[in-house]
């Protein structure tokens, strides 16, 4: 378990994460539905992605967890390394993406690779294996084009992610506030 927990790449301070939304949701991921939860900061988006993940993990699920930016800053130079965790990325059961659209900055060569991440999923999903993504963002789909990239690739992956995924907001105050 902790082998698995660990190439999980959930972070240790999610590792014991829980949510009462998070057994539906790992139901729905386990059923091959992605699901986009969107919403202001501090409003628990996070620790129900990964509290959903770590069911999903103890059922048997490959996971992978990755924040947008840090994975956009490891595709910026792209050779042997990268070309490799993009393919564990797109093959791993649940692939959990958070903070998508706080990269705002992406190179152009980033955002490509970052498309590629979606559509290699995309086109590899069947009814057998679906390929579900599970994202966290401050921002609704409708703006992640805007929020990766100026160009093309932004666009893209803003379609994928409206076929691939469905939007669930997020709302409330930031309980980190009141802490």
């Amino acid at each position: 378990w902790e082998r698995r927990l660990e190439a999980s790449g959930i972070p240790p301070r999610y590792r014991g994460a829980s949510h009462p939304w998070a057994p539906r949701l790992a139901e729905r991921i386990a059923a091959g539905d992605g699901l986009y939860l969107h919403g202001p900061n501090g409003t628990g988006k996070t620790t129900l992605a990964c509290a959903a993940a770590l069911i999903c993990l103890r059922n048997g699920m490959g996971v992978r967890f990755a924040v947008a930016t840090k994975l956009l800053d490891e595709l910026r130079e792209f050779g042997q390394d990268q070309r490799g965790l993009l393919e564990s990325l797109a093959a791993c059961d649940l692939l959990v993406v958070d903070d998508l659209g706080k990269e705002g900055a992406a190179t152009p060569r980033a955002a490509e690779k970052l498309f590629d991440l979606f559509n290699d999923r995309y086109n590899s999903q069947t009814l057998a294996h679906p390929r579900p993504v599970l994202v966290t963002s401050n921002f609704p789909r409708g703006n992640v084009a805007a929020r990766v990239s100026q160009g093309g690739a932004g666009v893209a992956i803003a379609s994928r992610l409206k076929e691939m995924t469905e939007a669930v907001e997020m709302g409330g105050e930031d309980w980190r506030k009141s802490c």
